[in-house]
């Protein structure tokens, strides 16, 4: 997906997505939020030291900055749009989140803050590998955003996110994927034996005017390893691994890194970010909500 197309479905979604004349009577800068009044909760999983971020109230939505040394607010902040946002802390300690409030007539002009507290620091990968093993996973087709894209550096939701079943006509949701305990990965094509493309991709049979499906042999085996960089979470596996969803040659061609936003229960969220845009994955437990 080419950014300018990009930037056409965010702006039509935006545009969709205003109220109608009978229901709109104009912004307020009085009607702005005080983000200092918003109701902010963070909840620590200490298993998997995974943190869920809420912003509770009717008509307002956050927009929430992530400092890279989980201190102070940087240059370069990790931001995010999703209500709730949950995301993995690979050390123990104090850390803060800030955030804005928007609603119809804009963004807060203040920011506000919340801390929260990581007991243990994640010293292995036992948990993370023990919830990854033992089942199948796939793309979490009835959630929201379960597929998206963003500028590199967020959660890759703010250009464009999935709808639910939004890709059902393009063999993406029965492709499932499985992880050992031995590091093993196998991705399975499904029924329909194909893995999705961008459309910009030059491998597996592209480019293409769309974004298109190729087919490809069986079920595939590969590996993973697991690392910490910077305080994240990735999942990396070779070059000419198979995902349900293929963004770039790059995460072809070469290693395929996934950052590992969170894992809690059978919800995993991954991000790919090549430095210019960041997908965003949404993968869920195969046997539960089929």
């Amino acid at each position: 997906m080419k950014l300018n197309n990009i930037y056409t479905l965010a702006f039509a979604a935006l545009s969709l997505a205003a109220c109608s004349p009978e229901d709109f009577d104009g912004v307020s800068e009085a009607g702005l939020p005080v983000a200092e009044n918003a109701k902010v909760t963070a909840t620590v999983d200490d298993a998997t030291n995974t943190v869920t971020f809420n912003i509770a109230g009717d008509g307002i939505y956050p927009m929430w900055y992530i400092p890279v040394d989980g201190k102070e607010v940087t240059k370069n902040p990790v931001y995010s749009t999703l209500n709730p946002l949950q995301k993995i802390w690979s050390n123990a300690g104090d850390y803060k989140i800030y955030y804005r409030v928007g609603n119809r007539n804009g963004m807060s002009q203040g920011m506000g803050e919340t801390t929260f507290h990581i007991a243990n620091s994640l010293t292995n990968y036992d948990e993370l590998l023990a919830m990854l093993c033992g089942k199948e996973w796939r793309i979490a087709s009835t959630e929201a955003a379960h597929m998206g894209c963003g500028p590199s550096g967020t959660d890759g939701t703010e250009w464009w996110t999935a709808k639910p079943n939004d890709k059902a006509g393009f063999g993406v949701y029965d492709d499932r994927l499985t992880f050992g305990s031995d590091y093993s990965y196998i991705y399975d094509p499904g029924e329909g034996g194909t893995v999705f493309v961008n459309k910009e991709c030059t491998v597996l049979g592209g480019p293409q005017s769309e974004d298109f499906m190729a087919a490809v042999d069986g079920k595939k085996p590969s590996s993973f390893k697991l690392s910490t960089e910077d305080g994240n979470i990735y999942m990396t596996m070779p070059a000419g691994t198979y995902f349900p969803y293929i963004p770039a040659d790059a995460a072809f061609n070469g290693e395929l890194k996934l950052r590992i936003e969170s894992l809690v229960g059978s919800t995993m969220v991954l991000v790919w970010d090549n430095g210019e845009i960041a997908w965003h994955y949404i993968l869920t437990n195969a046997d539960e909500g089929l």
